[in-house]
């Protein structure tokens, strides 16, 4: 983080409760904003580290992108500095995997799964019953908890939302977001268990993924 190599634009959105937002760096010879090549997905921050949303003096985001037109890049992620109020940057890093190659020489290679995930919630869309399931984190690693290497789900909800992206509780309350196709803003759903959903029709830019929340700040 004390490196970061690309800037982020501030964007300004017309949804409702809008607070603030940031774009990717569209310089001459590198352009992430209109990008082909990756899509974001994940997210989190330094505030599902720790409450105060500072981890070692910094506020950081963090985002991961998959490959999405099949060149068999794996996933990437951005390191966001946004500890400076009204500024922030960033830099990528591939997710690579040591490898001994055919000369028997140490090498890398990208890491070929799809990126998604980065919270304890799993939002389920590739089953007939989207779902969402809960894994433990080890608060003392910030890991997720296993026993012999294997974690097991604790937490598992049948949600009949299609197209569900990110999903997050706050005080038994679940936030999730929906998205609809390349032209149309997302939707966000607010729920309770045992009750139905509440449906916040656009609330979301188009293209919406996974959600974070800053507990400390109150942002979503």
């Amino acid at each position: 983080m004390a490196n970061t190599n690309h800037a982020n634009p501030t964007k300004t959105l017309s949804l409702s409760h809008f607070l603030r937002g940031y774009t990717w760096e569209d310089v001459t010879g590198y352009d992430d904003e209109h990008t082909t090549k990756w899509t974001p997905q994940g997210i989190t921050t330094s505030a599902d580290a720790l409450d105060v949303g500072v981890y070692q003096t910094k506020k950081v985001i963090l985002i991961d992108w998959y490959n999405s037109v099949g060149q068999g890049l794996g996933v990437r992620l951005s390191f966001i500095d946004r500890t400076t109020s009204g500024a922030a940057s960033y830099r990528n890093a591939l997710l690579v995997e040591p490898y001994t190659d055919s000369s028997g020489k140490p090498n890398f290679k990208a890491v070929k799964v799809h990126g998604g995930v980065v919270g304890e919630y799993a939002a389920d869309d590739t089953v007939p019953a989207p779902r969402l399931v809960r894994f433990p984190i080890d608060y003392t690693t910030r890991l997720l908890f296993a026993t012999n290497g294997v974690a097991t789900a604790t937490w598992a909800y049948q949600i009949d939302i299609l197209r569900m992206q990110g999903a997050l509780s706050i005080n038994g309350t679940f936030y999730i977001s929906r998205s609809n196709g390349a032209s149309t803003n997302g939707d966000l759903f607010k729920w309770v268990p045992g009750n139905t959903t509440t449906k916040y029709t656009g609330a979301l830019e188009i293209g919406c993924e996974d959600l974070s929340y800053n507990r400390n700040a109150d942002e979503l």
